[in-house]
């Protein structure tokens, strides 16, 4: 196999592959229509605010574990 040979398969091998599969996914979108319809790009309506007569929701106390300790400093004697 002469030297050029070599290269071209190769290259195939390491780019023709992914382009192939590139190109099949590219063809398997279709053209499609990139225009949305009107009223489309209305954005959503926000998050409604909580009923401002609920009662809060009560959290348990974190575990001595998770509270940080203020880090004792040892005194010269």
């Amino acid at each position: 196999m002469t030297a050029d040979m070599q290269v071209n398969c190769s290259f195939a091998l390491t780019f023709g592959v992914p382009i192939a599969l590139a190109w099949w996914e590219l063809k398997r979108l279709g053209r499609g229509n990139w225009n949305p319809p009107p009223g489309d790009d209305i954005p959503p309506d926000p998050a409604p605010l909580p009923d401002p007569g609920a009662v809060p929701q009560v959290r348990k106390p974190l575990p001595d574990c998770l509270i940080p300790k203020p880090v004792r400093e040892r005194e010269l004697a």
